[in-house]
């Protein structure tokens, strides 16, 4: 499986799981609910909201207790049964937002 990053870095399905191991040691309940699955031919589209309490330090922002949801899309090429490239889009501003919040600030959902 191929996964397309950001330039400048090679593709690979190791940083994937590393970044899902860096969400889950700061949110040990870490989720992701799958809102929508769409197929057309060889590609498969989701639309995600992860989600968990912010428990551990994560990117540079100490634990807050805080529940917080992010939005994430995927777009899967599916060959053979099997997936074969990866498109990942994630709202990491939106992440970053609630992570800055004020105690007092109402997190948002991620899809209203």
């Amino acid at each position: 499986m191929r996964f397309f990053e950001p330039r400048g870095r090679r593709p690979s399905s190791v940083s994937s799981r590393s970044a899902i191991a860096l969400f889950r040691q700061a949110m040990p309940d870490y989720d992701v609910r799958h809102e929508d699955v769409l197929v057309d031919g060889d590609r498969v589209a989701v639309r995600n909201t992860v989600s968990g309490t912010h428990l551990g330090a994560f990117m540079g922002h100490e634990p807050t207790g805080r529940r917080i949801e992010m939005r994430t899309m995927d777009v899967h090429q599916v060959r053979n049964g099997r997936i074969v490239t990866t498109w990942h889009l994630e709202d990491f501003a939106g992440l970053m937002a609630q992570l800055n919040a004020g105690p007092d600030v109402p997190v948002r959902a991620a899809w209203s």
